[in-house]
Order: C-alpha cells, then structure tokens, then sequence
C-alpha cells in the first residue's frame, strides 16, 4: 500500500501540531506548514500530495483559495478544509469538511474517506500522480518576476554592497535572479521581495531570503536559501513602515 503523502496547513500552532501528530500516528507522510504561502511553495517544489487539509480562515489567503492554487499542480489532491467559523455549504465543490474542534477519530475518519479511491498498490495506474509530480519537480517553481533587493550581511550601511534585481523563477529551497551586476559565487545574501499579495486586502507582504550564492553566469544569479520568512510592511501613526514577521 502506498504511503499518502498529506499537506495540513493551519497558522494556529497548536492545531497545526496535533492534526500533524495524530496523521503521522496513522503511517501518513505529513508536511506541515503554518502558512499558505509557505505551502504554495512546497507544492511547488515536491511531488505532488494526495491529500490536503486546511484551515479556512488564516492571515494571509483563505483556504478555499489556497487549494484552488494547489489544484493546478496536484490536480488529483483530495481536500479537507477545517473551520469553527463557516459553513459546509459554502465551501468549495469537492471538497471534504470537518468543523472545529473534532476529536482525533473523525479526523481519521474523513481523511480516510477522502483517500480512498487515491491510496493505491504501488503498481498499475495509480502511480500516474507520483510521475507526474516526479516529473514537476524538475522544472516546478514559481515564474515570477519581480523587484529584488539584496545586501551582503553586516554590510548594508556600504553602498557597493547592496544591489537590485529582477527575479527569474522561485521555489522554496532556490532563487533565480538577474542582479545589477556579477555576483561572486559563495558570496551569503540577505535578499527582499515585495510578494504580489496583500494581507486583508491592503497590507503589504515582503518576503525575506537569506542564503548562498552557488551559480553564476554574468549578472544571472542562482541562490541556495538556507531561510526565509514572510513579513507584513504596515505604515505607524508617522508614517514609518513597520515590519510584522508572519512566517
């Protein structure tokens, strides 16, 4: 019997750690992440799940939306979203529906309903999924181009250490970028990006990279990250931006 490979998202750390338990308890091969950004990338750059379980309500994109995204590239992915807040009737069509709080053995229950005609020998059709995945994680990243700014650390106050540039692709352990200038190889890099997504609607989100630089060829930049975290820019009472780490 193949091993599912399950995705929970939740930003409460307290729910997400004990769904993640209580799977992994059950043999699941569990990823979780507290943030849907941060899923997103993790989609991005592994095989494809066979099951996702997400909160509805968190900071940064809701649930529905978040595994309509992830439908794009694991299109054979069960759902499960989790609330104490919404309704089942309003949530996405196909997707399974477990409300807050719930004990561990109707959380067992509805994953493995939502499993079952996806849990398969190893041989056959069924494997199709994994291939494809296989296959995704070669060339699946995020194709973005944005703003890059970057600084090499404990430098930033020196002019001709700190630089811009455009990304090329983006996924959660590399970044391609084209920078103003070459880059040195094994040179470390605190790195900024303005995320294309607001918070509510209105606040900004940055996302911050810090990592080594392993490949270069003239100014296009390869960049190992060995961290990074989503922050939020909100604006004080003066005007002064404010940073929020929300990752």
């Amino acid at each position: 019997m193949a091993t599912a490979r399950v995705l929970v998202v939740d930003d409460e750390p307290a729910v997400l750690g004990w769904v993640s338990r209580a799977l992994s308890r059950k043999g699941y091969d569990v990823h979780a992440v507290s943030s849907p950004l941060e899923a997103l990338l993790l989609a991005h750059d592994t095989p494809c799940f066979d099951l996702v379980v997400s909160d509805v309500i968190m900071p940064e994109m809701c649930g529905p939306e978040l595994v309509k995204r992830i439908a794009q590239l694991c299109p054979t992915a069960a759902v499960i979203l989790m609330s104490g807040h919404i309704a089942a009737e309003t949530l996405p069509e196909g997707a399974a529906f477990i409300s807050k709080p719930f004990l561990a053995t109707d959380l067992y229950s509805i994953v493995e309903k939502a499993l079952d005609p996806r849990v398969c020998a190893t041989d056959g059709p069924a494997q199709q999924p994994r291939e494809v995945g296989a296959e995704r994680r070669t060339r699946g990243r995020f194709r973005l181009t944005l703003e890059v700014r970057y600084a090499v650390p404990g430098r930033r106050a020196q002019v001709q250490n700190t630089g811009s540039g455009r990304t090329i692709d983006l996924s959660s352990s590399g970044l391609c970028f084209t920078a103003d200038r070459a880059l040195v190889t094994g040179q470390e890099l605190d790195i900024s990006i303005d995320w294309p997504v607001l918070l509510d609607g209105s606040v900004k989100i940055q996302l911050n990279l810090w990592g080594v630089v392993v490949r270069t060829n003239g100014t296009a930049t390869a960049l190992e990250i060995q961290r990074h975290k989503f922050r939020t820019c909100r604006t004080g009472l003066e005007g002064v931006p404010q940073q929020e780490s929300i990752g």
